[in-house]
Formats: structure tokens, C-alpha cells, sequence
């Protein structure tokens, strides 16, 4: 095993394992609160991602398999309070660029179950019940020494608010979980599409920020070959990796699995033998198509909020103007 200055990256790693095995179970822990964390199943090596973001992901699993060695030898209590507060980790990029599985694979490497949440499972309408789930998932995690991954980030991290519904309450949500990041020990990621939205007093509270960039086209090709492997069949005489690939650019390594989905689909459906480049290309089209569709549909929505906040904006003015007349 290769060490980085002298420090195994992968101390928990079995070395025996097969990590190819696309049967791997994920074994889901005791349930002994509302959250549940289960065993990872990817590794690092088998996720394609650009060399900066992977160089980076292992810096990660460094310091968290060896946090108190690091701490302690370098005596960095000299400025960290307490137990140093959250190893916090912020992945960002558009999605399907492998976020998830990234989470998982940190998991993996430092021998962690994980806790995968998203903000409508620790959200309650009781006075003070969103704060208290926080509590008690951190608290699950520190008792099962799993990592917390929150998905979708960006509703929980969001910046604060001084005016409008519910600002109090959520203001009040994000300190209590300012508080905990400062004086638990847990590993926490969080994954957001929407990177920009974020407080910045959370940008401060994290170690590590990835950027997970759509794949180039020789990484479009190595997940095109993971994805439709050597059990689906190909024709000899029409289809092309690198055909496909060029076929494939601004899609993610999560468009391709579901696209790898359809194609099968249509192997079966059409009674075809094997994956042709028009097979291929045909559905990529259809789900380009619906990708912009859907991406003209939200900028519909977009301009509309707009108007209406602008037209809510007009009222309010009219209403102060009449009010100092």
C-alpha cells in the first residue's frame, strides 16, 4: 500500500475486498433513532472524476483518518477550540457529477457507516423540533461514528434573513447548527447544486470545498465503458466509443446511467441484438430534448417570481408614499 508523507490514506481499507462487485449489499445498521446509517458502497477508485477533485477527496480521507494525530503532533489546539468542532466538507457542481457517491466513498475509506438527510427529514413545524432533530442526528452520528451527508445543502445553508415569513425561526435553525459544527467532532458533507446561495458564516465553519465539474471527453468515455460494460451487447460493425463520447458532451456521469438504463430498455422493447451508435444517439437526443425543455420551463418560473416580486415591491412603495403624504 502506498503511503502520502509517511500516512496510509486507507487504514480501514480491506485489502481483499473486490471493489468491482455490483452485487455489494448495503447493510443498513440497527434503526436506534429517526436517522439510519447504512455501509458505504463505493470506492474512490471506482468513481471517474477529474485528477484535481480525486487529489482533493484524498486529502480529505487523510485528515479524517488522522485528525488527532495531526492536532496533536502539531499542537494545532493552540487555536482550535475545544475538539476543533466538525471536520466539514461542501461539494459542489451541477448535478449527476458524483457528489453522492464521492460522500460514500470518504465513508468507505475511513471505515464509517453514513447518514444521508435532507432538509425535509429534520425539518418540523413544532417550536424549536427542527433544532432538536439536528441534536439528535448529530448525536447519532457521534454514537455510531458515521458521517453525516446532507443533501441538497443549499435549503439548510442558505443565507440568513432579516424580514419575511419564517425568518426568525430559520435564522434561529442555522445558529443552533452553527453551534454544533463548532462543538461536535463528527465529519459532516454537505452536497448542494446551488453553492453560491450558502451563508458565509457556514463557508467559514468548512475545511474542504470540491468542485465536481461535468466530465471531458475522455472521462465520458470511461464512464460510457463502466456503464455499459462487457455484458451488454455491442455491435462489431456500428457502434463506437468514441462515436458515442462525442455524442455525450454537457451530460454527467448520472446522465449516463440513466441513459445506459434506456438504451437496455430499447435492446428489449425492439427486440435488438446489440447497442448500435444510432441506438446510442437517438436517445441522447431525447434526453438533451428534455433536458432543455426543462431548463426553458424554469426560466419561465423565474421571470414570473420576478415580476411578482417587483409588482409586491411597486405596492409596497405606493403604500409607504400614501403613508407620508
Amino acid at each position: 500500500m502506498a503511503t502520502i508523507n509517511g500516512i496510509n490514506p486507507y487504514p480501514n481499507r480491506n485489502e481483499n475486498c473486490n471493489l468491482k462487485e455490483a452485487e455489494k449489499p448495503i447493510n443498513k445498521v440497527e434503526k436506534s433513532s429517526a436517522f439510519i446509517g447504512y455501509n458505504p458502497y463505493w470506492d474512490l477508485n471506482e468513481i471517474v472524476l477529474c485528477k484535481e477533485t480525486k487529489e482533493v477527496l484524498q486529502d480529505v480521507i487523510v485528515f479524517c483518518s488522522h485528525r488527532d494525530r495531526i492536532v496533536e503532533e502539531w499542537n494545532l489546539k493552540r487555536f482550535l477550540k475545544g475538539t476543533g468542532g466538525c471536520t466539514g466538507i461542501n461539494m459542489y457542481g451541477k448535478p449527476g457529477t458524483g457528489k453522492s457517491i464521492a460522500a460514500e466513498a470518504i465513508a468507505k475509506a475511513t471505515g464509517k457507516k453514513i447518514i444521508k438527510v435532507d432538509y425535509s427529514e429534520i425539518q418540523d413545524s413544532k417550536w424549536g423540533g427542527t433544532e432538536k432533530k439536528i441534536s439528535e442526528l448529530f448525536k447519532t452520528a457521534a454514537e455510531s461514528e458515521s458521517i453525516i451527508f446532507f443533501d441538497e445543502a443549499d435549503a439548510l445553508l442558505g443565507k440568513r434573513k432579516s424580514d419575511g415569513a419564517n425568518a426568525e425561526t430559520n435564522n434561529q435553525i442555522k445558529s443552533h447548527l452553527l453551534t454544533l459544527l463548532d462543538s461536535s467532532n463528527v465529519i459532516v458533507i454537505f452536497a448542494t447544486n446551488l453553492f453560491e446561495n450558502y451563508d458565509r458564516a457556514f463557508f467559514r465553519r468548512i475545511l474542504f470545498h470540491i468542485n465536481f465539474k461535468l466530465p471531458n471527453a475522455e472521462q465520458l468515455m470511461e464512464l460510457w465503458k463502466f456503464h455499459l460494460g462487457d455484458e451488454i451487447p455491442k455491435s462489431k460493425d456500428s457502434f463506437s466509443y468514441e462515436i458515442i463520447t462525442e455524442y455525450s458532451k454537457g451530460l454527467s456521469g448520472g446522465d449516463i446511467k440513466n441513459l445506459t438504463l434506456k438504451i437496455c430498455i430499447r435492446l428489449v422493447s425492439r427486440n435488438m441484438s446489440h447497442v448500435t451508435n444510432e441506438l446510442v444517439k437517438e436517445e441522447i437526443r431525447i434526453y438533451k430534448e428534455a433536458l432543455a425543455n426543462m431548463d426553458t420551463a424554469q426560466k419561465e418560473i423565474s421571470k414570473k417570481e420576478t415580476t411578482l416580486i417587483g409588482k409586491d415591491a411597486d405596492i409596497a412603495k405606493e403604500v409607504l408614499d400614501s403613508r407620508n403624504k
